[in-house]
């Protein structure tokens, strides 16, 4: 699998342009800013539902009428059955996201060399850039092994960095030099979760409010680990219990992860004759740019990248830590790729 990569060299101005990854129970949509990262966090389970929701017993074997009817070519038949027999049922409200974790790194926004890639094969999401002759680095993933969201910032010269989460209804938070943790409900229907974090640097840490700030700093790694009340009755230790795992350390955490990726994404693979390598070096909007102004351009190996990128996203969300089924949304008019030079993924991962 060669052609794996979305490659892009602007930062998301939203939510819908950031990169995903994913593990199947938890994901983390990328920003990637240059003052302030923003990492938006989610679980498949942060849902504003009435735990006194009814249950429908004789639903199985309504569907599977339907089902019935629809294969046997009785479309009509199916859609009144449906309108006579089906009635009003109690829905369960909207999924809420995690929350958001917040790196703020630079005091200006200027910088060089900037890219922003999506590996589809690995299922990490690297930032890299120059800024005033310091080379950084960050690295984002989901662990397939765990369940841990994992991010690790680092670079060529000390730096400094300010550490923090926002979320709305969040009942307690707690900040000290170790990490952030904090108990947060749902806008409807109550429903509890902890978010925990750890922090790991060689940097010198301090505690100002809600953010823990780390100086002088080669590297700072940063695990979360997010447990909810609709799988756990004590879900701020079963957090506590996932940070564990962290103390192999990050090599070893992102081998394990990216190894059990690749095994789904290398179940299958598309490759089309005529593709150039030079044009795949190019960005997803100057790639895009380039088939709309010449009618006769050809880009084969973008059209697989398009087809790498659907099994990813399903990958992320449908894998074995997965409890759910998968719940992609589109977010955008026009599919799944990038769209503008101001745009990245237009389908991200949404439970």
């Amino acid at each position: 699998m060669e052609n794996s990569i979305i490659h892009l060299t602007n930062s998301a101005e939203a939510w819908n342009n950031a990169s995903p990854v994913g593990n199947g129970e938890a994901g983390m949509m990328v920003h990637g800013g240059i003052l302030t990262d923003k990492v938006t966090l989610n679980e498949e389970t942060i849902w504003s539902v009435d735990p006194n929701i009814p249950s429908y017993p004789d639903m199985p074997k309504k569907i599977a009428h339907i089902r019935k009817l629809f294969l046997d070519g009785k479309i009509y038949e199916a859609n009144e059955w449906i309108r006579e027999n089906m009635g009003t049922y109690v829905r369960i409200k909207s999924y809420e996201y995690a929350g958001e974790l917040l790196v703020s790194l630079h005091e200006s926004g200027e910088c060089e060399d900037y890219r922003r890639d999506l590996d589809l094969l690995r299922g990490v999401c690297t930032v890299s850039y120059r800024k005033d002759g310091v080379s950084y680095l960050r690295e984002h993933f989901a662990s397939m092994a765990n369940g841990l969201l994992s991010s690790r910032y680092s670079a060529s010269s000390p730096f400094s960095a300010t550490i923090s989460f926002a979320r709305e209804n969040i009942l307690s938070y707690t900040a000290s030099g170790d990490g952030i943790s904090f108990l947060a409900q749902t806008a409807f229907g109550e429903r509890k979760f902890t978010l925990d974090s750890r922090i790991v640097t060689d940097g010198v840490r301090s505690v100002d409010g809600n953010s823990v700030r780390i100086e002088n700093a080669s590297f700072i790694e940063i695990y979360v680990a997010i447990c909810t009340d609709f799988k756990y009755e004590d879900h701020a230790s079963k957090a506590r219990e996932m940070l564990l795992a962290a103390k192999v350390g990050w090599k070893e955490l992102i081998r394990e992860s990216t190894e059990i990726f690749a095994s789904f994404m290398k179940r299958s693979n598309l490759n089309f004759d005529g593709g150039d390598p030079a044009i795949r070096k190019l960005t997803i909007p100057e790639r895009l740019a380039r088939l709309r102004q010449d009618e006769n351009a050809t880009d084969p190996d973008l059209v697989a990248l398009y087809w790498q990128f659907g099994k990813y996203l399903l990958v992320s969300s449908s894998a074995p830590r997965a409890l759910l089924p998968a719940n992609l949304q589109v977010c955008g008019r026009r599919g799944s790729f990038p769209h503008g030079t101001q745009t990245t993924t237009r389908i991200s991962i949404c439970r």
